[in-house]
C-alpha cells in the first residue's frame, strides 16, 4: 500500500485500496520526482515481494530514494540498505542470515558483501 491508502501492483501502478485488506500490507513509499515515481514504486513493491513471509510480516515500509535505493524500515525500528531492486531472492537469503545475528542496520546492497552495523 501507498501512505496514500492506495495499493501498488508489480508495475509500480496505483489503484484505490477498495476491496482490498491493506492492515497487513507493507507501505511502499517513494520520495523520488514525479517521472520516476512509477518505477521507484515498481522497485520498492518488487523487493517487498521477495522477501520471506517472516521478514516481510516484520517490515513496516519500503522507501524508494531513487529507483535504484531501495532501503526497508522494520517494525523493530531496523533498518535495511537494499539498493537496487536486482538479486531480490538472493538479497533476501542473506538478510534472513544476517538478521539472526542483531545489528540496528543491514546492508545487503551486495549480497556477496553484507554488512551489519550496531
Amino acid at each position: 500500500k501507498t501512505t496514500q491508502g492506495a495499493v501498488v501492483d508489480l508495475e509500480g501502478k496505483e489503484f484505490p485500496a477498495k476491496g482490498f485488506e491493506v492492515a497487513n500490507l507493507v507501505t511502499v513509499a517513494s520520495s523520488c520526482s514525479t517521472s520516476d515515481n512509477r518505477d521507484c514504486l515498481k522497485s520498492a513493491a518488487s523487493v517487498v515481494e521477495s522477501l520471506p513471509p517472516e521478514i516481510k510480516k516484520k517490515t513496516k515500509q519500503a522507501q524508494a530514494v531513487r529507483p535504484e535505493n531501495i532501503e526497508l524500515q522494520l517494525n523493530s525500528g531496523q533498518k535495511v540498505i537494499w539498493g537496487a531492486s536486482k538479486d531480490n531472492q538472493k538479497k533476501a537469503q542473506v538478510l534472513s542470515v544476517l538478521m539472526q545475528r542483531g545489528g540496528s542496520v543491514y546492508n545487503v546492497t551486495d549480497y556477496a558483501h553484507p554488512t551489519i552495523i550496531g
